[in-house]
């Protein structure tokens, strides 16, 4: 991880992780990157929490809709707390998909 912070600035860094370890300890061992982001550290104990579940496979589009245009929608293709066959899982981000191939990475 180290390797890929560099030493530029980056204003809006955001760093989330994913652990059920007690969150001080967390902050203390990810204290180097917390003070490369500026101390933009999101802890979650659970995956469908994140950014990521919220936004599968748009991530960065996700956090730029809410942070930049002051969007406060929901998106339709998410991963909510169940369990999912690799068909479900399939079906899901098949939308997603689809608007790749047509260059289309908006958030859905």
């Amino acid at each position: 991880m180290n390797e890929a912070f560099s030493s530029q600035v980056r204003t809006w860094q955001e760093c989330e992780i994913i652990d059920i370890a007690d969150e001080n300890k967390i902050r203390i061992t990810w204290s180097y990157f917390g003070e490369l982001t500026h101390d933009h550290i999101k802890v979650y104990k659970s995956f469908f929490n994140s950014s990521l579940a919220k936004f599968p496979r748009r991530t960065m589009e996700g956090f730029y809709k809410c942070n930049y245009t002051g969007w406060f929608g929901s998106p339709t293709v998410y991963f909510s707390n169940q369990k999912y066959s690799f068909k479900e899982l399939e079906h899901l981000v098949k939308p997603l998909l689809d608007n790749e191939k047509e260059g289309n990475f908006e958030v859905i």
